[in-house]
């Protein structure tokens, strides 16, 4: 691991070395002047566009740093870059979470968005009685602390949210650090205009929850579970949407210390009785005088608030059912629920978007990084107008925060890394490994039609189950390759065949799929230009002409590029370093679980059209059969998987699969 982040630290430019050092210094121009520019943007209801320039300026610098950061520039450096910034912003007038808890006038833009508030709540037939003080039976620490805190200014709590947030910031690096992954990924936590923004200058108190968090996802990558656990209901019991995450994190060897994250909730209740009183409030300010939240606002313009509040938490509770379970990696999970909340939940505020950002640095998705840009850009736009009672304008300048980081992402390709993943290097050698049981009439052809171009370093191994007809002399007369005999089962074949394997780049293929001519070439290629990844498949099709083939080619290949989980004929490849604990050695859904392993490790791709598959399993059984069987195989061992409830060796599977008793 420590050679491995030896060679990413050094690693993070390439190209012309004078161009890139060109490049950075226009980054950190940039970067600097957009911090100047903020220091004279007290109020952004003042100087909206002043404002909107400062964001852009500071935004593009930090995306120049992360891209041209020098290779020997370590955390060190980013560390004092975050400390300038923080230090340039910190006299910036108070806001947000400083006015509330020291009592500061309220500025401009705070006055008539509560004004427009009761504009709206009037204009959609809500009651426009007084705003619930929705802090006022929340977070009660807080208030604890800036009592003790009266008589001092204003400015000494805002240095202790911006220490908090540089300590936030280390936790990132170490994380980092652990999983030996790029540091100049922390650079878009330490010059993030919207977190500078939100900490430095507007004292927001999220700060707080967010260097929880950094260290219960550190803790989970030392596999500290229980202080994770115990953390994470820590900081669920002042701000409960944390308990959300606490499913997404479960894996199947920490399990057994879920109850301790319940333990700090049950106390709060037990010595809180105004918290069911907070909660109320919270949802009342949600439901009927706050506005601001994406989805809810456009359902609420055809349905009512109790209708409206049902279909955004049905449309959530599916996809966050859908994350639960496809999703492997805790980090993405994560993220992504969190990306959802924010899309959903009726109150929504600019400081919930720092979320996002912290999330970015540990899986770098294009969408996250531009949707903190977005955010930031347009929320004092979508606050003027909401200011001046215009819905549809503040509707339209939403609508695009969330629909141009979704099109920049639709524009990148998959393939570009968008997981904090270790760098493997380009491959030196590729291992292909084959599973056979009977194939002695097409195992000869199939042979012949894998070929390699003469720079690439490679082997071909056959593992047999235990064939009883000629497999074994078919597979040696073919010069070069390796045969090899296992207990019967697919899974437990492949797994053979990795531990014989010499290659670092590990390619399977079905005896019954046929890859084009230049497949193994290209794997070998694509794993070459983009070392971060970490496996993948490739998209097939079915022999066969039918209607119902080419609308399982269609589904097939969906799944793969959607889900990144892949079927065994799809010509599955990996890195062998990616799997620490090895191929997984079951007899049946060895290529499911492969999925979700390489999944959790980093970035899974999905290759171009480069095999086809034969429809041999499909005409021997009925086809509607076979697929529902197939199906409903995938979603047991999907939910068997996240509740740890699976078999050894896949057994039961294996018996239903192929019928046998």
């Amino acid at each position: 691991m420590k050679d491995r982040c030896k060679r990413i630290d050094n690693d993070y430019v390439n190209g012309d070395h004078s161009r890139n050092n060109l490049l950075l210094l226009l980054s950190l121009c940039a970067f600097g002047l957009g911090l100047v520019a903020f220091t004279f943007t007290n109020r952004f209801s003042e100087s909206l566009y002043f404002f909107i320039a400062a964001f852009l300026l500071t935004f593009t610098g930090m995306l120049g740093l992360r891209n041209f950061w020098p290779k020997h520039w370590g955390a060190k450096h980013i560390m004092v870059i975050a400390v300038i910034a923080r230090a340039v912003l910190l006299p910036v007038e108070q806001g947000g979470d400083v006015h509330h808890y020291f009592s500061v006038q309220r500025n401009q833009i705070e006055s008539s968005t509560v004004a427009n508030q009761h504009d709206l709540a009037s204009n959609t037939g809500t009651e426009t009685g007084s705003t619930p003080e929705y802090k006022q039976n929340s977070i009660a620490y807080l208030q604890a602390i800036t009592d003790q805190l009266k008589g001092h200014s204003p400015f000494l709590f805002k240095t202790i949210l911006a220490l908090v947030d540089l300590g936030t910031l280390f936790l990132l690096i170490l994380y980092l650090k652990s999983r030996g992954s790029r540091l100049n990924e922390a650079l878009l936590y330490a010059a993030n205009p919207l977190i500078l923004y939100a900490f430095s200058a507007q004292g927001q108190t999220v700060a707080l929850m967010l260097f929880t968090v950094a260290l219960s996802l550190l803790l989970l990558q030392k596999k500290r579970f229980g202080w994770m656990f115990l953390l994470i209901g820590c900081t669920g019991a002042f701000k409960p949407v944390v308990f959300l995450a606490l499913p997404l994190l479960i894996r199947k060897d920490s399990v057994r210390l879920f109850p301790l994250a319940l333990l700090p909730a049950a106390a709060v209740i037990i010595h809180s009785p105004d918290l069911l009183g907070g909660l109320k409030d919270t949802l009342t300010l949600a439901t009927d005088h706050i506005y601001i939240g994406f989805g809810y606002t456009v359902l609420s313009q055809f349905l009512s608030n109790q209708m409206s509040s049902a279909v955004t938490i049905g449309i959530f509770a599916l996809y966050y059912s859908y994350t639960l379970f496809l999703t492997p990696d805790p980090i993405r999970a994560c993220a992504n629920t969190a990306v959802a909340f924010l899309i959903l939940w009726p109150a929504v505020h600019l400081s919930y978007f720092t979320v996002i950002a912290l999330f970015s640095v540990l899986c770098p998705v294009k969408f996250w990084i531009v949707l903190t840009g977005t955010a930031g850009l347009f929320w004092p736009v979508g606050s003027s107008f909401l200011s001046t009672g215009n819905r549809v304008k503040w509707l339209t300048v939403t609508f695009l925060q969330y629909m141009l980081p979704f099109i920049t992402g639709l524009l990148y390709k998959r393939n570009t890394p968008e997981f904090s993943s270790p760098d493997f290097g380009p491959p030196q050698k590729i291992s292909v490994i084959i599973p056979v049981l009977n194939e002695e009439a097409g195992i000869g052809a199939l042979l012949q039609l894998i070929s390699f171009s003469y720079e690439v370093n490679s082997e071909i191994i056959v593992v047999d189950g235990g064939s009883s007809d000629n497999t074994e002399s078919v597979v040696k007369s073919v010069p070069g390759t390796i045969f090899a005999k296992s207990d019967l089962g697919r899974g437990t074949q492949i797994a053979k065949g990795v531990k014989i394997a010499t290659g670092d780049l590990i390619v399977i293929i079905h005896a019954d799929t046929v890859p084009n001519h230049d497949c193994m070439n290209e794997i070998f290629r694509f794993c070459s230009r983009h070392p971060w990844v970490c496996g993948g498949s490739v998209k097939t099709k079915y022999n066969s002409m039918e209607p119902r083939f080419l609308l399982i080619t269609l589904l097939n290949n969906l799944r793969s590029e959607l889900t990144g989980i892949s079927f065994g004929d799809q010509v599955q490849f990996f890195r062998k370093e990616a799997l620490a604990d090895g191929f997984p050695n079951v007899k049946l859904m060895e290529d499911i679980e492969l999925s979700m392993l390489l999944k959790e490790c980093g970035t899974v791709s999905s290759l171009s059209s480069l095999a086809n598959s034969s429809v041999r399993r499909w005409k021997s059984t009925q086809h509607l059969r076979n697929m529902q069987l197939v199906i409903s195989l995938t979603v047991l061992y999907l939910l068997r998987r996240r509740f740890n409830l699976l078999q050894p060796s896949n057994e039961d599977f294996y018996r239903k699969y192929y019928g046998t008793s």
